[in-house]
């Protein structure tokens, strides 16, 4: 007789990417602001609270910014033995440790270009200058810093494996419009890297230690309740309203903003012409 396998407690898995617009929508920036936002660090502030809220409801004892710029984390509840992630305005994954079998970390490595810089060419023989013009040369450039990949293998409640996949890209749009320059919006992009990099390997260094308590739990050495997970869901489908609601407001108003912004571009462009105008008339009169 095939021996029944054990009941795993139940996982919430929303099947939700991180977006990599998120943090700057999480900064109150979309995809393509061209005028920096006042407001960002009281959006990124407010973001953060409802983070720390929603993860307190559900027990978290401890957690790991997922990245400086970004209202995300990777949390755990030590009492009633899970860990999850929280980002998008909500949790996103929920694993009990026994469910847990392996995480891996990967990363793209940063990727380079090249720009064509145009150089004058000029060349000379025994009889002299014989040749101008101008040539180019190819110049490195940051073309996107790392993309980090961190996957989890774990068990539904029958026993089946399942993954779960979590993509943290590094590359800020909304910086290179924050930045006047962009030495400045390449050097903030690379310290995202590196606190993303850290982050992670405090993160792995969590998971890793999980399978010794979870072989506890397995071995009923450890009693842990069941999660509500329908209260999880419920609450999921009401912040992704939210998320959605937020999301439109920021767009609604980086459109006013440019707008705005287009409108006194052209007021700028009457004036200087007015002012051309008005020149030129008195020139001719005198």
């Amino acid at each position: 007789m095939t021996e029944k396998l054990r009941k795993y407690r139940d996982v919430f898995n929303s099947c939700n990417k991180l977006n990599e617009n998120q943090a700057g929508y999480d900064n109150g920036y979309t995809q393509d602001r061209k005028t920096k936002n006042t407001n960002s660090q009281e959006i990124y502030k407010s973001r953060m609270a409802k983070m720390e809220k929603v993860i307190k409801d559900v027990g978290a004892t401890s957690h790991i910014l997922l990245q400086n710029d970004l209202a995300g984390c990777f949390f755990q509840n030590e009492k009633e033995m899970f860990f999850g992630f929280y980002y998008a305005g909500a949790i996103q994954f929920l694993c009990p440790y026994e469910n847990f079998i392996v995480s891996n970390i990967t990363n793209s490595g940063v990727t380079m270009g090249y720009n064509s810089q145009i150089i004058p060419s000029i060349g000379f023989d025994l009889g002299g200058l014989n040749s101008v013009g101008f040539g180019s040369i190819p110049v490195p450039k940051l073309n996107k810093p790392t993309s980090y990949s961190l996957s989890i293998s774990y068990f539904d409640t029958d026993g089946a494996v399942k993954e779960y996949k979590l993509i943290l890209d590094c590359w800020r749009a909304y910086a290179i419009n924050q930045f006047k320059k962009v030495k400045e919006a390449v050097f903030f992009n690379d310290l995202v890297s590196g606190f993303t990099d850290a982050r992670l390997k405090d993160i792995y260094n969590k998971l890793i230690a999980i399978p010794a308590v979870a072989e506890k739990i397995k071995n009923n050495e450890i009693i842990v309740n069941e999660i509500n997970i329908q209260q999880i869901k419920q609450q999921y489908l009401s912040n992704k309203e939210e998320e959605k609601k937020f999301k439109d407001k920021i767009i609604q108003l980086a459109e006013v903003d440019e707008t705005e912004n287009t409108k006194f571009k052209w007021t700028i462009f009457y004036v200087i012409i007015v002012v051309i105008l008005f020149v030129s008339l008195v020139m001719l009169i005198t």
